[in-house]
């Protein structure tokens, strides 16, 4: 098990990519029911065998963006 400390520009979708797990598995396993709630947590936890390898940091920094781009809207 990954115990991942969150920090103020985390976001799920970075979280996800750098672990290679899907958003959905990452919300429903730290039962984020609530759009706002992982600002409320200190860490995040993530199991390995749910973990692919590691994506690359441009492809960590394009989800990123795409994520500020839709805060946007």
């Amino acid at each position: 098990m990954i115990r991942h400390r969150i920090r103020p520009t985390d976001t799920l979708e970075g979280i996800s990519v750098q672990h290679g797990i899907g958003i959905s598995d990452l919300k429903r396993l730290n039962r984020l029911w609530q759009p706002n709630e992982m600002a409320t947590r200190k860490f995040l936890y993530i199991p390995l065998r749910m973990c692919l390898p590691r994506f690359t940091v441009a492809s960590i920094a394009h989800v990123n963006m795409q994520y500020k781009e839709e805060l946007r809207r």
